[in-house]
């Protein structure tokens, strides 16, 4: 799992795994992300914040889903989201071996919380 999040590992083209692993790498870190959700517990007393954060991600997604096509069904939002990201770690251009991964995966910390 470590090196399918590493872009000096996982590549376009990249030959460290097979299809086939990258199907059982990505099942495991939506595993890994579902249980880590179900420890995670729901307060009901900050529904307002909840309320803020699904109305500016949905923005996003709706100006995401009219420039790049598609549709948004509403059950399945974050699933399909957190799906595509992992998929679109196989499409980021390589990085030499200086290459800061800590820092790749803390600028993204914003554009990309799940992962």
């Amino acid at each position: 799992m470590a090196l399918y999040l590493d872009p000096r590992f996982n590549y376009p083209n990249s030959n460290i795994f097979t299809n086939e692993e990258r199907c059982q790498i990505q099942r495991f870190i939506i595993r890994t992300w579902d249980r880590i959700n179900q420890q995670i517990p729901q307060h009901t007393d900050e529904a307002s914040c909840s309320i803020n954060t699904s109305t500016a991600s949905s923005e996003r997604d709706d100006f995401m889903t009219e420039m790049f096509g598609g549709s948004l069904n509403g059950s399945n939002i974050s699933s399909t989201t957190f799906q595509q990201q992992l998929k679109t770690l196989e499409a980021e251009q390589r990085q030499n071996t200086n290459y800061d991964v800590w820092e790749h995966w803390m600028n993204r910390k914003t554009s990309h919380p799940e992962l």
